[in-house]
């Protein structure tokens, strides 16, 4: 079920295969583990074998559940053709594996419970392992909302000291610009006054006993 198409096919006289066979063998295990079973699960597994190569590549069925990287890993995966398909260094680059956050830890408690089931040992419970984790992620995603938050506060003081020195440079500019008008006005007004006392100093000054009564 988990057989890559050339892999039949050089049994039958094709070309010879390389290491992209278990790229596509990775597509079908992400099937498996998504919709508890593979592809052709339920055919005979020789019949399974012929059917591989003559049916379109295997996908997994688009229904809301799964993200559009998880749906797109597996297209890329599960290339009929072994040159259109990525190599797994290239694989290792895809987004749906960039965004993860890998933890050893998962593995190894899996591996250890796997392990106890085969040789019949008693599970280990590690749910207490997982609340655990559990803990630390809420923990991690707080202090990174807390920084976020931190980090917009110090951005809109930063926005708000920029606009109010924007503001009172113009208030500056144009109590500047008042202070000269008013200054000229006032030197203006100063002028006309010292007019006026020139022109009232130049005129004759009758005396009363020089006024003619008619």
């Amino acid at each position: 079920y988990w057989m890559a198409p050339e892999i039949i096919d050089t049994k039958s006289g094709g070309p010879p295969y390389d290491f992209k066979v278990d790229v596509w063998a990775c597509g079908i295990t992400v099937i498996e583990l998504a919709e508890m079973n593979p592809p052709l699960y339920d055919m005979n597994p020789m019949r399974a074998l012929f059917e591989i190569p003559n049916r379109p590549a295997p996908r997994l069925i688009d229904n809301g559940e799964w993200s559009r990287k998880l749906i797109d890993f597996v297209d890329q995966c599960c290339r009929k053709q072994p040159k259109e398909r990525p190599s797994a260094s290239a694989m290792l680059a895809h987004p749906l594996l960039v965004s993860l956050k890998h933890d050893a830890r998962v593995l190894q408690r899996l591996s250890a419970k796997f392990k106890a089931a085969c040789e019949g040992d008693e599970v280990v419970d590690v749910s207490s392992d997982d609340v655990a984790d559990e803990e630390r992620e809420r923990e991690e995603r707080e202090r990174e909302e807390k920084e976020r938050k931190r980090r917009d506060k110090e951005e809109r003081k930063r926005q708000e000291a920029a606009a109010a020195a924007t503001a009172a440079g113009k208030g500056g500019k144009k109590s500047s610009k008042e202070k000269a008008v008013a200054e000229s006005s006032s030197s203006s007004k100063e002028k006309e006054k010292k007019k006026e006392k020139e022109k009232m100093l130049r005129c004759p000054v009758v005396r009363q006993d020089q006024v003619v009564r008619h």
